[in-house]
């Protein structure tokens, strides 16, 4: 394991090799269709989620540190069902903004329980602006 993602995330889950993921053919779920002048209210209980993950040193992880994070948070999802999926994430400096569709805060919580990263702030989405709208 690269100590400095070990060092990073505090976390020794991932050990993606121990997994065997590393050759992995792990691909995201279709994330169902969002329309931007729509309610972000998507099929059936699905709701939408940006979780803000405090990372330090985000924006300095290699594509091989990328890598393990998004294949072990891809086979958590695979395992946890079609109920939650990953849309996709925002790199800043020192955090980590992920957009996720789920039921509720809870499941997104035990996602990142199980994959071993944070999840500082999860919010739910109440509304999408589009400045087209307005233009």
């Amino acid at each position: 394991m690269n100590p400095r993602l070990a060092g990073i995330l505090g976390r020794s889950i991932f050990e993606v090799t121990k997994l065997g993921l590393e050759n992995s053919e792990i691909s995201p779920k279709p994330a169902a269709l969002i329309h931007e002048s729509s309610p972000v209210v998507c099929s059936g209980a699905m709701q939408q989620f940006v979780i803000e993950r405090d990372v330090p040193g985000a924006a300095k992880l290699s594509e091989a540190e990328i890598r393990q994070l998004s294949l072990r948070s891809l086979e958590v999802l695979k395992e946890m069902g079609p109920q939650i999926q990953w849309l996709h994430s925002y790199v800043t400096e020192d955090k980590v903004y992920c957009i996720y569709l789920a039921p509720d805060v809870h499941m997104i919580r035990e996602h990142a329980r199980r994959v071993g990263i944070p999840a500082d702030r999860v919010s739910a989405v109440r509304r999408l602006i589009n400045p087209g709208e307005y233009a």
